[in-house]
């Protein structure tokens, strides 16, 4: 069964209505489906170091939020040097202004951060990173993708649910695999299908 909450938020967006602090995504995403924007979304490189710690002094400043990347030692060990890690990063009308991580497991592709310049949102951006996560199953031979989201990230919460992304939202206990408790998994598979709930 599916939690209540993420159908909540499916009902308030299908009616235009929205949580006091939140943004309706589905409104303002609409001109962006009409036009889609030339994003290209390549692998991180450490020529992109520089770049990449400017967005997320930007993204913490505006989102109040702890940083990803501490610093360029981080960056590099986190993110450039595993062999299970990739970043992945996007640019717009010549900027970059976005980021994916994620980790390659056994038993799926687990995003672990996903990240747009304030000055960027609504345009699409989030939404693209998303379904570029969709072409690395085959690059990984693997069959789901998960993202795991605090149960406090109203916004990224809504937005994984929303239209645009639709991943399968999951509380923990629903989901299983030790994820912690005050955490939601958001699930998309190869075949677009739910994974099955016990």
């Amino acid at each position: 069964m599916i939690d209540p909450r993420i159908w909540v938020l499916h009902l308030l967006g299908a009616l235009r209505i929205i949580p006091k602090g939140m943004k309706l995504v589905h409104e303002e995403m609409a001109e962006t489906i009409k036009e889609r924007p030339k994003a290209k979304v390549t692998i991180g490189l450490t020529a992109h170091t520089d770049a990449i710690l400017a967005l997320e002094s930007a993204i913490v400043a505006e989102d109040h939020s702890e940083p990803i990347f501490v610093n360029e030692q981080q960056l590099r060990e986190r993110y450039f040097r595993p062999a299970n890690t990739f970043l992945f990063v996007v640019e717009y009308t010549g900027k970059l202004v976005g980021y994916i991580t994620y980790d390659v497991r056994p038993d799926a592709l687990y995003v672990t951060h996903i990240g747009v310049h304030p000055t960027y949102r609504r345009r699409g951006l989030g939404a693209r990173l998303t379904h570029f996560m969709r072409g690395r199953y085959v690059a990984h031979n693997s069959n789901r993708l998960v993202f795991v989201v605090p149960d406090t990230a109203d916004a990224m919460i809504y937005f994984m649910s929303s239209e645009q992304v639709n991943w399968h939202g999951y509380t923990a206990k629903q989901f299983g695999n030790d994820i912690p408790e005050d955490h939601y998994a958001f699930v998309k598979t190869k075949a677009e299908e739910a994974i099955p709930v016990a």
